[in-house]
Order: structure tokens, then sequence, then C-alpha cells
């Protein structure tokens, strides 16, 4: 699926397209009772890979775009143009925008975050919600985020980790 127009609408349908495809899980909200049914991949961190892709993306390489993989176990977002970050840098670094004024329209339409924290809220997020870290890569002249849907535990030791939390009185 190709999404064309502006930017804005270009993420915007990108984001309820990926959104319509990614496996969902069963929680029990404490608050009311009720089961309810989120996405295994926290939207912000999916928002923000989105948004990044777009954002940073060499728009000089005018063949290519950024690709969307989905796969049983992750999903893959591949731009053109190599991260200006070393890759072992990108979660403690400062942003380093390829296209400033790009950023600066996303966050005036709310879709990059006004920190220009992108990459930190991607691992923060997979992190709280118990997922494997995401992979950052330089491939090729393009920059790669992967962001998994598995966690490095099973549902057995998550589990036992939850009532050793109840149990112990822990948060």
């Amino acid at each position: 699926t190709e999404f064309h127009g502006d930017i804005v609408r270009q993420f915007l349908q990108a984001f309820e397209y990926i959104k319509s495809k990614l496996p969902k899980e069963a929680i029990l909200n404490k608050e009311t009772g009720l089961r309810e049914d989120r996405h295994i991949l926290p939207e912000e961190a999916l928002r923000e890979a989105l948004a990044n892709a777009l954002a940073h993306r060499d728009y000089l390489v005018q063949s290519s775009c950024v690709n969307v993989d989905l796969y049983a176990d992750r999903i893959e977002l591949s731009n053109p143009g190599e991260s200006l970050i070393a890759i072992e840098d990108l979660e403690k670094a400062s942003s380093k925008a390829r296209n400033p004024s790009l950023i600066e329209f996303l966050k005036a339409y709310n879709i990059t975050d006004k920190t220009a924290r992108g990459i930190p809220t991607i691992y923060q997020a997979a992190r709280n919600r118990g997922l494997l870290d995401p992979k950052f890569e330089n491939i090729s002249g393009d920059f790669k985020a992967t962001l998994y849907f598995s966690s490095p535990h099973s549902g057995r030791d998550k589990g036992w980790v939850e009532r050793i939390a109840v149990n112990c009185n822990l948060k």
C-alpha cells in the first residue's frame, strides 16, 4: 500500500493502516475491571518510529521512500539516509536534524514530540511494555528501525514476576 499527499496526510494514513495490521492482546483494566484490547506494540513507539522515518529521510534520494515491513514478530521501518548520530549513541545523544524545517512543521501538527527525543521514547515505550529493545541500523545508505512484538520472557516468566510483585507488595 502506498500513501500520497502532503506529509501530514501520509503520516496519518500510514499510522492508521499500520495499527490496523498490528497484533493485539487482551488486558484487564485495573480501574474498570473490564477486558480491553490493546496493540502489543505501544502506539507511542510506532508513532515516533514512523515520524522519525519521515522527518529524517534523505529527500535528495528521490527514487526511494519510507518502507514499512510487517512480520509476525516485528515491524521494520526504513528510510533513505543513514543516522547522523552513531547507532550506539542514539539513545543518549542529542537529536541531529537532517530536515529541521520539516521537523518544526511536524511538531506544529503534533506528529513529533516537542522535545526531539523520539529514539529514547521508542526505547522507553518498549521497555515499559516488557518487549525486546528496538534495534536501529544503518544499512547501505538507509536507516532501519526494528520494533519487536515479543518479550525476552515467556508468559510463564511474566506470571511468576507478577505473582512475586503482588506477594511482596512491589510496583
